[in-house]
């Protein structure tokens, strides 16, 4: 596969896997196939993971400002907290603390439990990461199982 075939792959945001993207297209296509083995989704083989969405929502400047803002709170109120629901390879955390988020502030909760490593074998910041902001679980499962428990589509789950 060559770069032209990775969406979006000329208009990523400046964070990349592996710092440059143009010289990494190999990285991100193994990444993807291993996050791929694991759940074939179509975002997966479609490489949104790449494409750090949420920094492209008209409000990402003002999550910003809300996550970096020391000024808002005051000595004894508790810093805001960013939880990424579906979080895959965690991207988008990791696109809100390149502009200034603070780790503390940051968690990821997937269903997937492998897509956590893969998301250091991309981006190789397992180093950065905070233990327990990286959180495996389905909650929509377990809602759904609590409000409706004869739910027939739970059985596909």
């Amino acid at each position: 596969m060559s770069s032209e075939e990775i969406p979006m792959a000329k208009t990523t945001p400046t964070m990349t896997p592996h710092g440059n993207l143009p010289g990494h297209y190999e990285s991100i296509i193994t990444v993807r196939d291993l996050a791929w083995d694991v759940f074939p989704w179509a975002c997966v083989g479609e490489f949104w993971f790449i494409m750090f969405g949420l920094s492209r929502h008209p409000q990402y400047q003002q999550l910003i400002r809300l996550l970096t803002s020391k000024a808002a709170r005051g000595p004894s109120e508790a810093s805001p907290k960013f939880l990424d629901i579906g979080t895959c390879i965690g991207q988008d955390l990791r696109a809100l603390h390149r502009d200034g988020a603070p780790l503390s502030s940051l968690y990821g909760i997937d269903a997937i439990p492998e897509f956590e490593t893969i998301g250091y074998a991309l981006f190789r910041d397992e180093d950065h990461f905070l233990p327990g902001h990286d959180i495996v679980g389905d909650i929509i499962y377990s809602i759904l199982r609590r409000i409706w428990p004869r739910l027939p589509a739970l059985g596909l789950l």
